[in-house]
Protein backbone atom coordinates (compact mmCIF):
# COMPACT_ATOMS: atom_id res chain seq x y z
CA UNK A 1 0.00 0.00 0.00
CA UNK A 2 1.50 3.27 -0.95
CA UNK A 3 2.22 5.95 2.36
CA UNK A 4 -0.27 8.10 2.92
CA UNK A 5 0.64 11.69 2.98
CA UNK A 6 -0.28 13.30 6.17
CA UNK A 7 -2.25 16.68 6.03
CA UNK A 8 -0.24 19.72 8.06
CA UNK A 9 -1.22 19.97 11.22
CA UNK A 10 -3.50 23.19 12.10
CA UNK A 11 -1.57 24.69 15.02
CA UNK A 12 -3.86 24.29 18.73
CA UNK A 13 -2.94 27.75 19.50
CA UNK A 14 -2.94 30.19 16.44
CA UNK A 15 -3.73 33.27 18.15
CA UNK A 16 -0.64 32.33 20.81
CA UNK A 17 1.73 31.94 17.70
CA UNK A 18 0.80 35.55 16.08
CA UNK A 19 1.46 37.76 19.00
CA UNK A 20 4.67 35.56 20.05
CA UNK A 21 5.44 36.66 16.08
CA UNK A 22 4.44 40.23 16.54
CA UNK A 23 6.42 40.23 20.06
CA UNK A 24 9.76 39.08 18.63
CA UNK A 25 10.11 41.09 15.55
CA UNK A 26 9.49 44.18 17.67
CA UNK A 27 11.88 42.97 20.32
CA UNK A 28 14.29 42.34 17.79
CA UNK A 29 13.19 45.83 15.74
CA UNK A 30 13.71 48.02 19.73
CA UNK A 31 17.39 45.97 20.52
CA UNK A 32 18.75 46.94 17.14
CA UNK A 33 17.38 50.15 16.67
CA UNK A 34 18.94 51.30 20.43
CA UNK A 35 22.15 49.13 19.65
CA UNK A 36 21.96 50.97 16.05
CA UNK A 37 21.99 54.76 17.68
CA UNK A 38 24.72 53.85 20.13
CA UNK A 39 27.52 53.33 17.24
CA UNK A 40 25.80 55.82 15.23
CA UNK A 41 26.52 58.44 18.25
CA UNK A 42 30.22 58.11 17.51
CA UNK A 43 29.76 57.63 13.43
CA UNK A 44 27.40 59.92 12.69
CA UNK A 45 25.86 62.14 15.58
CA UNK A 46 29.32 63.61 16.78
CA UNK A 47 31.17 64.41 13.10
CA UNK A 48 27.78 65.73 12.12
CA UNK A 49 27.34 68.17 14.87
CA UNK A 50 31.14 68.79 15.29
CA UNK A 51 31.18 69.36 11.83
CA UNK A 52 28.34 71.93 11.84
CA UNK A 53 30.18 74.01 14.75
CA UNK A 54 33.50 73.97 12.51
CA UNK A 55 31.91 76.21 10.16
CA UNK A 56 33.74 74.41 6.81
CA UNK A 57 33.46 76.66 4.00
CA UNK A 58 32.59 74.54 0.87
CA UNK A 59 34.26 76.88 -1.78
CA UNK A 60 37.25 74.90 -2.64
CA UNK A 61 41.25 76.23 -2.47
CA UNK A 62 44.11 74.88 -3.80
CA UNK A 63 46.34 72.76 -1.85
CA UNK A 64 49.95 71.51 -2.66
CA UNK A 65 51.46 68.40 -0.83
CA UNK A 66 55.08 69.69 1.27
CA UNK A 67 55.87 66.41 2.82
CA UNK A 68 54.49 63.02 3.49
CA UNK A 69 55.13 60.16 5.36
CA UNK A 70 55.38 58.00 8.33
CA UNK A 71 54.78 60.17 11.13
CA UNK A 72 56.44 63.53 10.02
CA UNK A 73 56.84 65.15 13.13
CA UNK A 74 54.25 63.69 15.86
CA UNK A 75 52.13 60.64 16.14
CA UNK A 76 49.30 62.42 17.45
CA UNK A 77 47.51 62.99 14.68
CA UNK A 78 46.94 61.05 11.53
CA UNK A 79 45.88 62.07 7.52
CA UNK A 80 43.50 59.16 6.88
CA UNK A 81 42.67 55.87 9.52
CA UNK A 82 41.06 52.69 7.98
CA UNK A 83 38.55 52.44 11.22
CA UNK A 84 36.91 55.71 12.81
CA UNK A 85 36.10 53.23 16.29
CA UNK A 86 39.30 52.10 16.74
CA UNK A 87 41.98 54.18 17.95
CA UNK A 88 45.34 53.82 17.11
CA UNK A 89 47.38 50.83 17.79
CA UNK A 90 50.47 52.43 17.80
CA UNK A 91 51.40 51.72 14.30
CA UNK A 92 52.89 54.23 11.81
CA UNK A 93 51.07 57.21 11.65
CA UNK A 94 50.75 58.33 7.87
CA UNK A 95 50.98 62.23 7.77
CA UNK A 96 50.66 64.60 4.97
CA UNK A 97 51.63 68.71 5.43
CA UNK A 98 50.42 70.75 2.50
CA UNK A 99 50.53 74.61 1.45
CA UNK A 100 46.79 76.06 1.01
CA UNK A 101 46.16 78.96 -1.39
CA UNK A 102 43.05 80.89 -2.97
CA UNK A 103 42.43 79.56 -6.79
CA UNK A 104 44.40 81.37 -9.23
CA UNK A 105 42.87 82.30 -12.85
CA UNK A 106 40.18 80.17 -14.93
CA UNK A 107 41.26 80.86 -19.06
CA UNK A 108 40.56 80.20 -21.96
CA UNK A 109 43.02 79.82 -24.81
CA UNK A 110 41.42 80.95 -28.25
CA UNK A 111 41.94 80.22 -32.07
CA UNK A 112 44.63 76.81 -31.44
CA UNK A 113 46.78 75.31 -33.33
CA UNK A 114 49.05 72.84 -33.14
CA UNK A 115 48.37 71.52 -30.06
CA UNK A 116 50.09 68.43 -28.36
CA UNK A 117 50.11 67.20 -24.98
CA UNK A 118 52.39 65.91 -23.16
CA UNK A 119 53.29 63.43 -20.01
CA UNK A 120 56.40 63.71 -18.03
CA UNK A 121 56.67 61.30 -15.06
CA UNK A 122 59.68 59.48 -14.47
CA UNK A 123 58.00 56.38 -15.48
CA UNK A 124 54.88 55.10 -16.84
CA UNK A 125 53.42 53.25 -14.53
CA UNK A 126 54.38 51.59 -11.12
CA UNK A 127 53.60 47.74 -12.48
CA UNK A 128 56.64 49.08 -15.50
CA UNK A 129 59.32 49.23 -12.99
CA UNK A 130 61.16 46.24 -11.13
CA UNK A 131 60.45 46.06 -7.70
CA UNK A 132 62.24 45.00 -4.69
CA UNK A 133 60.49 44.38 -1.24
CA UNK A 134 62.93 44.86 1.78
CA UNK A 135 60.72 42.96 4.14
CA UNK A 136 61.22 40.13 2.14
CA UNK A 137 65.09 40.25 2.19
CA UNK A 138 65.01 41.42 -1.88
CA UNK A 139 67.52 44.65 -1.28
CA UNK A 140 70.61 43.34 -0.19
CA UNK A 141 72.17 43.95 -3.51
CA UNK A 142 70.23 47.12 -4.88
CA UNK A 143 72.54 48.57 -7.25
CA UNK A 144 71.66 52.03 -9.13
CA UNK A 145 68.82 54.60 -8.76
CA UNK A 146 66.06 53.48 -6.67
CA UNK A 147 62.55 55.19 -5.52
CA UNK A 148 61.10 53.89 -1.90
CA UNK A 149 58.21 53.95 -0.01
CA UNK A 150 57.35 52.30 3.07
CA UNK A 151 60.41 49.36 2.01
CA UNK A 152 59.57 48.81 -1.72
CA UNK A 153 62.20 50.06 -3.78
CA UNK A 154 61.86 50.52 -7.39
CA UNK A 155 64.36 51.17 -9.82
CA UNK A 156 64.47 54.46 -11.68
CA UNK A 157 68.33 54.43 -13.14
CA UNK A 158 66.76 54.04 -16.29
CA UNK A 159 64.49 57.18 -15.99
CA UNK A 160 66.34 60.25 -15.14
CA UNK A 161 69.59 61.53 -14.37
CA UNK A 162 70.46 63.23 -10.92
CA UNK A 163 73.75 64.64 -9.41
CA UNK A 164 72.78 63.70 -5.65
CA UNK A 165 73.89 65.17 -2.08
CA UNK A 166 73.35 62.86 0.77
CA UNK A 167 72.45 64.10 3.90
CA UNK A 168 72.22 60.72 6.32
CA UNK A 169 74.24 57.96 6.99
CA UNK A 170 74.00 55.14 4.47
CA UNK A 171 71.02 52.12 4.93
CA UNK A 172 72.93 48.61 5.15
CA UNK A 173 70.40 46.62 3.39
CA UNK A 174 71.91 43.65 3.86
CA UNK A 175 70.40 43.80 6.83
CA UNK A 176 66.51 43.45 5.94
CA UNK A 177 65.18 44.75 9.63
CA UNK A 178 67.51 48.56 8.20
CA UNK A 179 65.02 48.92 5.37
CA UNK A 180 61.64 47.82 6.42
CA UNK A 181 60.70 51.51 6.16
CA UNK A 182 63.21 52.78 3.42
CA UNK A 183 61.58 56.02 1.72
CA UNK A 184 62.48 58.44 -0.41
CA UNK A 185 65.38 58.26 -3.68
CA UNK A 186 68.34 56.59 -3.03
CA UNK A 187 71.48 55.77 -4.51
CA UNK A 188 72.21 52.26 -3.24
CA UNK A 189 76.08 50.10 -4.00
CA UNK A 190 75.29 46.68 -3.56
CA UNK A 191 72.73 47.03 -0.67
CA UNK A 192 74.43 50.16 0.73
CA UNK A 193 71.97 52.54 0.32
CA UNK A 194 71.86 56.04 0.65
CA UNK A 195 69.35 58.83 0.26
CA UNK A 196 69.30 61.94 -1.39
CA UNK A 197 69.11 65.73 -0.06
CA UNK A 198 65.09 67.30 -1.36
CA UNK A 199 67.57 70.04 -3.22
CA UNK A 200 68.99 67.38 -5.45
CA UNK A 201 69.51 68.52 -8.97
CA UNK A 202 67.77 65.89 -11.52
CA UNK A 203 66.72 65.85 -15.26
CA UNK A 204 63.55 63.54 -16.37
CA UNK A 205 64.58 61.21 -19.70
CA UNK A 206 61.79 63.26 -21.68
CA UNK A 207 62.92 64.54 -24.31
CA UNK A 208 61.71 65.08 -27.82
CA UNK A 209 58.98 67.78 -26.69
CA UNK A 210 58.09 69.36 -29.90
CA UNK A 211 58.24 73.05 -29.48
CA UNK A 212 58.41 74.59 -32.50
CA UNK A 213 56.03 77.19 -34.10
CA UNK A 214 54.28 77.07 -30.17
CA UNK A 215 53.76 80.53 -28.38
CA UNK A 216 51.95 78.78 -25.20
CA UNK A 217 53.16 76.30 -22.96
CA UNK A 218 50.76 75.22 -19.84
CA UNK A 219 52.85 73.14 -17.11
CA UNK A 220 50.47 70.70 -14.89
CA UNK A 221 52.93 69.56 -12.83
CA UNK A 222 54.72 66.62 -15.05
CA UNK A 223 52.31 67.04 -17.96
CA UNK A 224 52.63 69.64 -20.44
CA UNK A 225 50.75 71.25 -22.88
CA UNK A 226 52.05 73.07 -25.99
CA UNK A 227 50.53 75.01 -28.90
CA UNK A 228 49.89 77.97 -30.86
CA UNK A 229 47.22 80.66 -29.85
CA UNK A 230 45.76 84.06 -31.09
CA UNK A 231 45.13 85.04 -27.69
CA UNK A 232 43.88 84.39 -24.06
CA UNK A 233 40.56 85.28 -22.35
CA UNK A 234 39.57 85.24 -18.83
CA UNK A 235 36.35 83.43 -18.63
CA UNK A 236 35.01 85.04 -15.27
CA UNK A 237 35.08 89.01 -16.90
CA UNK A 238 35.68 87.65 -20.83
CA UNK A 239 38.43 90.20 -20.58
CA UNK A 240 41.31 89.42 -23.16
CA UNK A 241 44.75 89.01 -21.18
CA UNK A 242 47.45 88.05 -24.12
CA UNK A 243 47.45 88.10 -27.68
CA UNK A 244 49.77 86.24 -29.99
CA UNK A 245 50.69 90.13 -31.62
CA UNK A 246 53.16 90.32 -28.26
CA UNK A 247 55.54 88.27 -29.70
CA UNK A 248 56.13 86.24 -26.83
CA UNK A 249 55.83 82.83 -25.51
CA UNK A 250 53.73 82.51 -22.79
CA UNK A 251 54.34 80.23 -20.26
CA UNK A 252 52.26 79.27 -17.51
CA UNK A 253 50.91 76.87 -14.44
CA UNK A 254 47.25 75.29 -14.39
CA UNK A 255 45.73 72.63 -12.59
CA UNK A 256 43.68 71.08 -15.38
CA UNK A 257 44.00 72.01 -18.64
CA UNK A 258 40.84 71.06 -20.99
CA UNK A 259 41.25 70.55 -24.94
CA UNK A 260 38.48 70.82 -26.99
CA UNK A 261 38.15 68.06 -29.59
CA UNK A 262 39.15 70.12 -32.58
CA UNK A 263 42.14 71.27 -30.55
CA UNK A 264 41.66 74.87 -31.04
CA UNK A 265 40.00 75.76 -27.85
CA UNK A 266 41.99 75.36 -24.29
CA UNK A 267 40.11 76.15 -20.86
CA UNK A 268 42.55 76.29 -18.09
CA UNK A 269 41.94 76.19 -14.57
CA UNK A 270 43.64 77.36 -11.29
CA UNK A 271 46.26 79.29 -13.50
CA UNK A 272 48.93 80.92 -11.58
CA UNK A 273 52.72 82.57 -12.45
CA UNK A 274 52.38 83.82 -16.17
CA UNK A 275 55.70 84.43 -17.51
CA UNK A 276 57.16 85.91 -21.06
CA UNK A 277 60.00 84.28 -22.84
CA UNK A 278 60.96 84.96 -26.40
CA UNK A 279 59.56 82.78 -28.77
CA UNK A 280 62.77 80.96 -30.47
CA UNK A 281 64.10 80.39 -26.78
CA UNK A 282 63.84 76.24 -27.09
CA UNK A 283 64.08 75.73 -30.52
CA UNK A 284 62.00 73.14 -32.75
CA UNK A 285 62.22 70.57 -29.76
CA UNK A 286 63.20 70.66 -25.98
CA UNK A 287 63.18 68.78 -22.89
CA UNK A 288 61.01 68.44 -19.68
CA UNK A 289 64.31 69.82 -17.86
CA UNK A 290 65.00 72.72 -19.94
CA UNK A 291 61.07 74.02 -19.81
CA UNK A 292 61.02 73.24 -15.87
CA UNK A 293 63.92 75.55 -14.97
CA UNK A 294 63.17 78.35 -18.02
CA UNK A 295 60.31 78.78 -16.22
CA UNK A 296 61.17 79.10 -12.80
CA UNK A 297 64.39 81.46 -13.99
CA UNK A 298 61.90 83.34 -15.89
CA UNK A 299 60.78 87.08 -14.01
CA UNK A 300 59.24 89.00 -17.17
CA UNK A 301 55.76 88.51 -15.73
CA UNK A 302 52.73 89.23 -18.12
CA UNK A 303 51.55 92.34 -17.86
CA UNK A 304 48.71 93.43 -16.30
CA UNK A 305 45.40 93.90 -18.72
CA UNK A 306 43.41 97.08 -19.43
CA UNK A 307 41.20 97.20 -16.65
CA UNK A 308 44.49 96.58 -14.11
CA UNK A 309 43.93 92.89 -13.88
CA UNK A 310 46.53 90.40 -13.52
CA UNK A 311 47.36 86.43 -13.58
CA UNK A 312 48.06 86.15 -10.25
CA UNK A 313 51.26 85.01 -8.68
CA UNK A 314 50.89 81.62 -6.30
CA UNK A 315 52.92 83.17 -3.44
CA UNK A 316 50.45 86.22 -3.18
CA UNK A 317 47.63 84.02 -2.87
CA UNK A 318 48.74 81.91 0.29
CA UNK A 319 46.84 81.28 3.12
CA UNK A 320 47.88 78.88 4.82
CA UNK A 321 51.90 77.72 4.38
CA UNK A 322 51.90 74.95 6.30
CA UNK A 323 48.66 72.79 7.95
CA UNK A 324 47.59 69.20 8.24
CA UNK A 325 45.35 67.25 5.61
CA UNK A 326 42.60 65.41 6.48
CA UNK A 327 40.78 62.79 4.22
CA UNK A 328 37.79 64.31 6.39
CA UNK A 329 36.99 66.25 9.15
CA UNK A 330 37.09 62.84 11.50
CA UNK A 331 40.61 61.99 9.27
CA UNK A 332 39.28 58.67 8.99
CA UNK A 333 37.12 56.44 7.07
CA UNK A 334 34.75 53.44 7.72
CA UNK A 335 34.69 51.19 4.19
CA UNK A 336 37.47 48.85 5.38
CA UNK A 337 38.43 48.75 1.56
CA UNK A 338 42.14 50.45 2.15
CA UNK A 339 40.45 53.20 1.11
CA UNK A 340 43.74 55.69 3.27
CA UNK A 341 46.53 53.46 1.33
CA UNK A 342 44.79 54.36 -2.31
CA UNK A 343 44.42 58.20 -0.84
CA UNK A 344 47.89 58.36 0.61
CA UNK A 345 48.93 57.07 -2.51
CA UNK A 346 47.43 59.82 -4.75
CA UNK A 347 47.74 63.11 -2.22
CA UNK A 348 51.05 61.70 -0.80
CA UNK A 349 52.80 63.05 -3.76
CA UNK A 350 55.69 65.64 -2.16
CA UNK A 351 57.82 65.53 -4.44
CA UNK A 352 60.89 63.51 -2.92
CA UNK A 353 60.93 60.94 -5.72
CA UNK A 354 61.68 64.17 -8.24
CA UNK A 355 57.68 63.68 -9.67
CA UNK A 356 56.13 66.93 -9.33
CA UNK A 357 54.11 67.43 -5.74
CA UNK A 358 50.15 67.02 -6.05
CA UNK A 359 48.31 69.29 -6.57
CA UNK A 360 44.30 69.66 -5.86
CA UNK A 361 41.12 71.53 -4.44
CA UNK A 362 40.72 71.07 -0.50
CA UNK A 363 38.91 72.52 1.78
CA UNK A 364 38.86 74.65 4.82
CA UNK A 365 37.33 75.49 8.47
CA UNK A 366 36.68 79.38 9.10
CA UNK A 367 37.59 78.99 12.50
CA UNK A 368 40.35 76.85 12.55
CA UNK A 369 43.53 77.15 10.23
CA UNK A 370 45.29 73.60 12.10
CA UNK A 371 44.09 71.23 9.02
CA UNK A 372 42.01 71.08 5.78
CA UNK A 373 40.56 68.72 3.91
CA UNK A 374 39.53 67.03 0.42
CA UNK A 375 36.12 65.85 1.31
CA UNK A 376 33.12 67.49 3.06
CA UNK A 377 29.45 68.59 1.94
CA UNK A 378 27.15 69.95 4.42
CA UNK A 379 23.96 69.26 2.18
CA UNK A 380 25.89 64.94 2.70
CA UNK A 381 26.31 65.87 5.84
CA UNK A 382 22.71 67.37 7.25
CA UNK A 383 20.74 64.37 5.12
CA UNK A 384 22.65 61.58 7.00
CA UNK A 385 22.34 63.27 10.45
CA UNK A 386 18.59 63.68 9.43
CA UNK A 387 18.61 60.01 8.58
CA UNK A 388 20.11 58.21 11.12
CA UNK A 389 18.63 60.08 13.56
CA UNK A 390 14.84 59.82 12.54
CA UNK A 391 15.31 56.21 11.09
CA UNK A 392 16.28 54.40 14.42
CA UNK A 393 14.20 56.81 16.92
CA UNK A 394 11.45 55.98 14.64
CA UNK A 395 11.99 52.21 14.67
CA UNK A 396 12.47 52.71 18.62
CA UNK A 397 9.64 54.02 19.22
CA UNK A 398 7.11 52.37 17.37
CA UNK A 399 8.54 48.90 18.02
CA UNK A 400 8.41 50.06 22.07
CA UNK A 401 4.95 51.67 21.84
CA UNK A 402 3.91 47.97 20.00
CA UNK A 403 5.11 46.41 22.75
CA UNK A 404 3.70 48.52 25.54
CA UNK A 405 -0.15 47.86 23.64
CA UNK A 406 0.53 44.45 23.55
CA UNK A 407 0.70 44.65 27.08
CA UNK A 408 -2.54 46.18 27.77
CA UNK A 409 -4.48 43.90 25.25
CA UNK A 410 -2.68 40.05 25.49
CA UNK A 411 -2.83 38.21 29.10
CA UNK A 412 -3.07 34.58 29.73
CA UNK A 413 -5.80 32.38 28.99
CA UNK A 414 -8.33 30.40 30.92
CA UNK A 415 -5.83 27.56 30.74
CA UNK A 416 -3.05 29.31 32.37
CA UNK A 417 -0.28 28.54 29.71
CA UNK A 418 -1.01 30.37 26.90
CA UNK A 419 -1.54 33.67 25.55
CA UNK A 420 -4.32 35.25 24.12
CA UNK A 421 -6.06 38.67 23.60
CA UNK A 422 -7.89 40.09 26.40
CA UNK A 423 -11.03 40.80 24.74
CA UNK A 424 -11.00 37.14 23.26
CA UNK A 425 -10.63 35.60 26.78
CA UNK A 426 -13.61 37.73 28.11
CA UNK A 427 -15.62 36.27 25.29
CA UNK A 428 -14.36 32.51 26.67
CA UNK A 429 -15.15 34.06 30.21
CA UNK A 430 -18.81 34.93 29.10
CA UNK A 431 -19.16 31.39 27.34
CA UNK A 432 -18.39 29.47 29.89
CA UNK A 433 -20.24 31.56 32.46
CA UNK A 434 -22.91 31.17 30.26
CA UNK A 435 -22.24 27.30 29.78
CA UNK A 436 -22.22 26.97 33.68
CA UNK A 437 -26.11 28.60 34.11
CA UNK A 438 -27.57 26.58 31.51
CA UNK A 439 -25.52 23.64 33.79
CA UNK A 440 -27.45 24.63 36.85
CA UNK A 441 -30.41 25.57 35.47
CA UNK A 442 -30.56 21.71 33.59
CA UNK A 443 -29.97 20.43 37.48
CA UNK A 444 -32.73 22.25 39.39
CA UNK A 445 -35.11 20.94 36.69
CA UNK A 446 -34.39 17.40 37.30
Amino acid sequence: MGKRNREPETPRFPVENKICYVLFICQMVAVLSAVSMVYLTVASYVPSLKAIDLGMDETPIMCTTLQAGAAVEDANWTTCGEWCLSKSSGGAAMQIWVQARNNGSTLRFENCTETSYRVCDIFPSIESLDSYYCRKDECKTLHGLFNCSEGICRNVTDWFQCKLDFFEPPRRCIRRIDCFHITGLHFCDNGLCFRANKSYDCEKLCPEIPSKNKNIIALMGDQNVLANCQKVVHIDSNETLWTSELQKLLMISCHIVNISPDKKTLEATDCVDAVLRPLSIFGDRTNFSDVTKIYRASTDLLPSSQSGYQIPLEHELVIFNRTKLHINIEACVNSLRDECREFFGIYGRDGSDYRSPARFPCLRSVIRSDFVVTRFSMTQTLLELILTTTVPMTLFVVSCTLMVICSKLVVVGNDNAHLTFAYLKKKEDAEIALAETDTVANHKII
